[in-house]
């Protein structure tokens, strides 16, 4: 599995979404399957998937898709 196949994964599982859903869409505030429980389901499972800890500060900025993309290319050496 490369490293967009584990980050769509660990969205699909840990939200509980459709494959039907659109993940650019996603975000914390308009999905009601990411609340707060969620979140932590995701960031769990996005350090399984990658073999990362995510650090504190990271978990609050990553609120939709795209920034969850972003901090795990840029902070973490994703290849996404």
């Amino acid at each position: 599995m490369n490293d967009p196949e584990r980050l769509d994964a660990a969205f699909r599982s840990a939200l509980m979404l459709p494959g039907s859903t659109e993940l650019a869409t996603v975000s914390y505030a308009s999905t009601p399957e990411w609340d707060s429980v969620g979140h932590l389901q995701l960031m769990a499972g996005l350090d399984e998937a990658f073999k990362i800890s995510i650090r504190d500060e990271d978990v609050v900025e990553m609120s939709d898709y795209a920034s969850v993309r972003r901090i795990l290319r840029e902070r973490y050496g994703a290849s996404l």
